[in-house]
């Protein structure tokens, strides 16, 4: 029998907030794709918790809820599958002397600018810190000066004792590599800049043509954005300092296959992933090869991340069998994207069910979530979410639809993959813009 619900979805324009700053404090140091602004974390974290409960966030990205958590005076649990994701969650929670900071940034840079001019890929100090690194993948999407300088870089930050330290260097480095390669600048896909050279002599450019990106030294782009970073964390650092007690638990773990334990959490406040979370790995994929040693993003795709067609193939669980709202998407879709959406909804009644478990007696859950469309079908995500959640035992409280005002990784999609597409080629008939608005659905155990 298929679960008939009635919705009664509540309009907030309010939580549009569309001229905030969202780059308060030390978010937005490094991009990170379809993150929630901080407004709706703090809404959410103060207005569903109190100070010195535990707030977690299961799919918690670049820690935005957690950081809104500890400066709010709560605790907080975030776990993410991407081990960027926890790297960024740990150097925006930092708790160091700004001065310490300065030193080490000036050490490191210093160090780089001594050694690495007589430099060059082969010598044994660069192929040492290489090592268990795809070169060929680093050599296509870097110049080899850059190589060099970063493998320096990298060489130098890993020796930092402190992990804290440590991992905010690791996050100027880490976004550093965009700028610092041949990725097509305007472009949101893992594009190489096959542009024509401009050439030397000034007589022979050709105003109507669209030039190569002059790749600026490694080294240069990490000194400019230590420079940001410094100044930004600095700001921060008073307040963070204050907080430090309610620094969050960082866990780098895939939600599918990890227990969280029972009645540990006060609130639950995430995001969830989409079914195209798999643009994941290759919007981080600079990263993932430098940092965490992946050979092919492929690899790094079958670490968990859910939405990726790797994910095994699982019987769907009666709650979804259930669902009005699912039962009716998969009446009409061809059997392999059907399959693609079967596994991505079981992955995650997997993941709620064990956040459902780890949720106190009366404890509140509030999922951030769109709909989307794939494959040329409208996925009603809200609704099935909420399927899932009241067979588990979840009471709706409210359904909020708010605006998302200019969300810039996500607006663009092709209209029968759902993949994204760059903002040129916004006019094309393939092209379409989604996600308009967003539900925040509030529930308790």
């Amino acid at each position: 029998m298929h679960m008939v619900r009635q919705v009664n979805v509540i309009a907030r324009e309010d939580l549009g907030f569309r001229s905030a700053l969202t780059n308060t404090h030390t978010h937005s140091l490094h991009p990170y794709p379809a993150k929630f602004i901080p407004q709706i974390a703090t809404e959410l974290v103060t207005k569903y918790s109190q100070p010195g409960e535990i707030v977690a966030d299961i799919f918690a990205g670049s820690g935005t809820t957690n950081l809104e958590a500890m400066l709010s005076g709560r605790h907080s649990y975030a776990l993410d599958v991407n081990p960027l994701a926890t790297l960024l969650t740990q150097a925006k929670t930092a708790v160091i002397q700004p001065d310490v900071l300065s030193k080490e940034i000036e050490r490191v840079i210093a160090s780089v600018i001594k050694t690495a001019p007589d430099l060059v890929l082969q010598s044994d100090v660069v192929q040492a810190a290489l090592i268990g690194k795809n070169q060929e993948r680093l050599t296509y999407w870097f110049p080899e000066n850059n190589v060099v300088e970063l493998a320096l870089l990298l060489l130098e930050i890993e020796s930092i004792a402190s992990s804290d330290l440590r991992a905010l260097l690791l996050l100027i480095f880490s976004s550093s590599l965009k700028p610092s390669s041949y990725w097509l600048d305007w472009s949101v896909k893992p594009q190489h800049d096959r542009r024509p050279i401009r050439p030397s002599n000034p007589a022979d450019v050709n105003p109507a043509v669209k030039y190569k990106r002059v790749v600026p030294p490694a080294i240069d782009v990490f000194t400019k954005r230590a420079k940001e970073v410094q100044k930004r964390y600095t700001a921060a650092a008073p307040l963070l300092h204050k907080q430090a007690a309610y620094r969050p638990e960082i866990v780098c773990a895939d939600l599918t296959n990890h227990e969280l334990g029972t009645n540990l959490f006060d609130t639950i406040i995430t995001s969830p992933p989409y079914l195209t979370s798999y643009e994941y790995a290759d919007l981080h994929q600079l990263s993932v090869f430098w940092l965490f040693n992946a050979q092919t993003v492929e690899s790094f795709k079958r670490s968990g991340f859910i939405g990726t067609k790797m994910q095994p193939a699982t019987p769907l669980p009666e709650a979804l069998i259930a669902s009005l709202a699912l039962s009716n998407l998969r009446e009409v879709m061809l059997p392999v994207p059907l399959r693609h959406v079967d596994q991505y909804f079981t992955s995650m009644h997997n993941c709620l069910s064990r956040a459902y478990t780890a949720l106190r007696p009366n404890g509140q859950l509030c999922i951030v979530i769109g709909d989307s469309r794939y494959k040329g079908h409208d996925i009603p995500n809200h609704l099935i979410f909420l399927d899932m959640l009241s067979a588990m035992g979840c009471t709706i409280q409210d359904v909020w639809e708010r605006p998302i005002p200019n969300k810039r990784l996500t607006s663009l999609r092709d209209a029968t993959t759902g993949r994204i597409l760059p903002n040129t080629q916004k006019g094309s008939k393939t092209a379409m813009e989604i996600y308009p608005t967003e539900h925040i659905l509030i529930l308790k155990k």
